[in-house]
């Protein structure tokens, strides 16, 4: 058993951390962390829809998303969400599931009928809130903005 503070090292694509009372190798594969995070960071500016009736909520997720290079687009209800659709190109929508006006999985049942090509992923801060069967996407907030990259880079990157 080791205890004490560890003073780490990086070593090329390992790390080595060493104490006076036991050195420890940590094997960390670093290529495949960057290849994670360098896939879920990149775009090739694709169109994403995010839907909330919280302005800084709708804010914050346009953001992170261009901020990586994405094309946003915002809506604040299902019914402004659904004109926008008809109107510009999307492949990804980002939308709440609770709002006034109609809820995240009525948006995505109208989404899946009139653009089946369209990917959806749906933010929702109730985690035992149970809708339809869509075999929809879900992320739970709060979240972290790259768990967020992930899930759209893995979304739009589906055939």
């Amino acid at each position: 058993m080791c205890s004490g503070v560890l003073k780490v090292i990086p070593l090329g694509d390992k790390f080595r951390s060493d104490s006076e009372i036991c050195s420890i190798f940590i094997w960390i594969q670093l290529m495949s962390v960057s290849y994670i995070m360098n896939k879920a960071h990149s775009s090739g500016g694709e169109a994403i829809l995010v839907v909330d009736d919280e302005p800084a909520m709708r804010a914050l997720v346009g953001e992170i998303l261009r901020i990586h290079g994405y094309t946003v687009l915002v809506s604040s209800s299902v019914a402004e969400a659904l004109d926008v659709l008809q109107r510009e190109p999307v492949v990804l929508v980002v939308s709440d599931v609770v709002m006034a006006g109609g809820d995240g999985f009525q948006l995505a049942e109208t989404i899946k009928k009139q653009h089946p090509a369209v990917k959806i992923l749906l933010v929702s801060g109730y985690n035992d809130y149970i809708g339809p069967n869509l075999s929809i996407e879900m992320l739970n907030k709060p979240f972290k903005s790259a768990d967020l990259l992930l899930r759209v880079r893995a979304l739009i990157a589906e055939v």
